[in-house]
């Protein structure tokens, strides 16, 4: 195996939500609200790279890293 290649990352890039879709997240949200648990991190998109290398460093502890356009964030 090549060195380097032990991490995979996904970049996804979401412009529009059908309704159905929210109906959808509303029935997944009321049976398991653990969801919450998923997005570790929540990071305003200046601080990107900060979000890059807490997904690609072992031990943060960093599962989902969502990055806000309004400029909130936490972390």
């Amino acid at each position: 195996m090549i060195k380097g290649m032990f991490k995979e990352t996904d970049l996804q890039f979401v412009r529009v939500y059908r309704f159905k879709d929210f109906e959808v997240a509303a029935q997944i949200v009321a049976a398991d609200p653990s969801f919450e648990q998923i997005i570790t991190h929540v990071l305003p998109v200046a601080k990107a790279q900060k979000g890059f290398d807490l997904l690609t460093t072992k031990g943060t502890g960093a599962v989902k890293v969502m990055f806000c356009f309004d400029g909130g964030g936490i972390s």
